[in-house]
């Protein structure tokens, strides 16, 4: 499978921020891209909704997600559909977490954790070569050995 960093649908940033131009609809150049693409899009919305939370304003939070705060309402709307519950209040001037969103932000928090555990697990693996080896032979074959 082709890696992210190695694919033209993907760029980082100077400042090491992940930019993923891919598209499951129109541009995906493998199968396994298709759930890699969903994990990283779940991951961006989950950590939109957290920080909202932690900074309490979506102009702060958008600043610190390097988002307009446009993008940044579209992934809570995302967010928000796909789960199918309401996770924050808004008028013009505060946003407060809902009591379903204060019930899903721990849980939020530990998949982001999970997540980037799970990641880093993958590249250290990755960048050591380990792994599991499987070899199969006939068995004439393997007399020979």
């Amino acid at each position: 499978m082709i890696q992210c960093k190695d694919c033209e649908f993907y760029r980082q940033e100077p400042d090491g921020r992940r930019i993923f131009l891919c598209d499951p609809f129109n541009n995906i150049k493998e199968t396994e891209c298709i759930a890699k693409w969903q994990l990283l899009k779940t991951d961006l919305l989950l950590q939109a909704f957290a920080r909202i939370a932690e900074l309490g304003s979506f102009h702060q939070a958008a600043e610190a997600l390097h988002l307009s705060q446009s993008a940044l309402s579209r992934r809570i709307s995302k967010l928000e559909q796909g789960l199918g519950v309401r996770l924050l209040d808004r008028t013009t001037r505060k946003v407060r977490l809902t009591a379903v969103g204060r019930d899903f932000l721990p849980q939020a928090r530990r998949l982001i954790e999970e997540l980037e555990q799970s990641l880093e697990a993958l590249r250290d693996m990755a960048a050591r070569g380990a792994g599991q080896v499987t070899v199969a032979c006939v068995p004439t074959a393997a007399l020979q050995v």
